[in-house]
């Protein structure tokens, strides 16, 4: 991994030749998964009593451990790896079924609150660091962008929702889901003229369309 001590670079140089597209910015957006070996294992993970058992492959793990602390769109845009991807559905699925869309998201976003132990990135990795949502399956600790990440791949893959990431610069990262019954009512921002309910995986107990007190009327940034 480049850098892997994290030091403060004041410039980076790849290349000593110029060549025509220098300019050219670099996008390293995850359209697809990268086709790497399989090293299947299994985390489990306890919420209201019940194991959960979810499979996922180790060397997308490795793969994720060398990739730069990029924008949050690419943690909530990457495609879920296919064993981790099957494994929610087997383990969740079975329990959100029949559910309203409120329901569901409400399980989905109290087993985020509490399956995980929180503990702020600069505590436990001694600097900010975003994760990939198989990473923080895996991680003994996670913080609220690590949560709002996981919380959002769930309802995107689970249930098919629309989901928007909100973004409290210097402060906190929450996410918001468009509900299809429009009365769905509580604490919301406003997306392309559509309310989208706030949902927050480190606000613990607290249930879609209720915003951190201590957060009301900050100013946020909508990341879609």
């Amino acid at each position: 991994m480049i850098n892997s001590g994290r030091k403060d670079l004041k410039t980076i140089r790849t290349c000593g030749q110029e060549y025509s597209n220098e300019g050219k910015i670099m996008n390293i957006d995850l359209v697809r998964s990268p086709i790497l070996s399989n090293e299947i294992l299994t985390q489990t993970l306890v919420f209201q009593n019940t194991e959960y058992a979810f499979d996922y492959n180790k060397s997308f793990l490795d793969f994720y451990a060398t990739y730069p602390c990029v924008d949050f769109s690419v943690y909530v845009n990457a495609p879920l790896e296919e064993s981790f991807l099957k494994s929610l559905g087997e383990n969740l699925l079975p329990v959100i079924q029949g559910k309203s869309q409120e329901d569901a998201v409400n399980f989905l976003l109290h087993f985020t609150q509490k399956a995980f132990s929180y503990k702020p990135d600069q505590n436990n990795y001694g600097f900010e660091k975003w994760n990939f949502a198989e990473e923080t399956l895996v991680s003994r600790y996670s913080d609220c962008d690590d949560r709002a990440i996981f919380f959002t791949q769930l309802v995107k893959n689970l249930l098919g929702m629309k989901v928007v990431l909100v973004h409290y610069p210097g402060l906190h990262l929450a996410a918001a889901v468009r509900f299809d019954n429009p009365q769905t009512d509580g604490d919301h921002v406003i997306v392309n003229n559509t309310k989208y309910m706030i949902c927050d995986p480190t606000y613990i107990n607290a249930n879609l369309g209720m915003e951190m007190p201590k957060l009301k009327g900050i100013k946020m940034e909508i990341i879609q």
